[in-house]
């Protein structure tokens, strides 16, 4: 497996529970399993998002996904930097913010759509491998 990658996703999972890991994983194999029927494409979106929304893994995806943008976007900026942030930040509270509620929302359809449909399922498959050794007994 490429070194890069599970350098990037075991950080990452760290800040899963192990339930939430189970979950993910859970997830993860079962939109490859509704990539491989024979279902129509309507048939796999669908059933792709039924999973995603019985497996409930959208949130504690996006709570880690909101940390790390955090400390990209904010931890680990200039003075400078900050201030565009803030800028932007005001400006959202200013002129609303249902731009925010839309784009979580189209996190939650897209990936699994990406992950059935598109060219996710490699994606897919480093993230169930990673999973598959964070959840090993340690």
């Amino acid at each position: 497996m490429d070194e890069k990658r599970t350098d990037l996703i075991a950080p990452i999972l760290q800040k899963f529970s192990d339930q939430e890991c189970q979950s993910l994983l859970n997830w993860m194999q079962g939109l490859l399993e509704i990539r491989s029927t024979d279902l129509t494409l309507s048939q796999k979106s669908k059933a792709a998002l039924g999973l995603t929304a019985r497996e409930k893994i959208v949130w504690p995806i996006m709570k880690v996904v909101a940390e790390e943008v955090k400390r990209i976007s904010w931890r680990e900026r200039s003075v400078k930097a900050r201030f565009g942030l803030a800028g932007a930040g005001a400006g959202i509270i200013l002129f609303g913010s249902q731009g925010a509620g839309i784009a979580a929302f189209g996190t939650a359809v897209g990936v699994p759509l990406w992950i059935v449909l598109g060219a996710g399922s490699t994606f897919a498959g480093v993230l169930i491998e990673e999973l598959i050794a964070h959840l090993r007994p340690k």
